[in-house]
């Protein structure tokens, strides 16, 4: 498994679920847009199939 570790303060609480088939990624953030963190992890080859969830507070 490789970390992505990187400085944006906007994202914070990460966490990573691995199983089988799946890895689960789950992120808070306050201020950042889902297409700057979209396009944040697919610069690093990690691409996201599915949004499952996205609430805005």
């Amino acid at each position: 498994m490789q970390l992505l570790q990187l400085n944006m303060p906007e994202v914070f609480s990460p966490t990573v679920d691995l199983d089988d088939e799946d890895s689960i990624f789950r992120v808070e953030t306050a201020g950042c847009s889902i297409d700057r963190l979209t396009n944040l992890l697919d610069s690093h080859n990690i691409r996201v199939d599915l949004l499952e969830r996205f609430d805005v507070a």
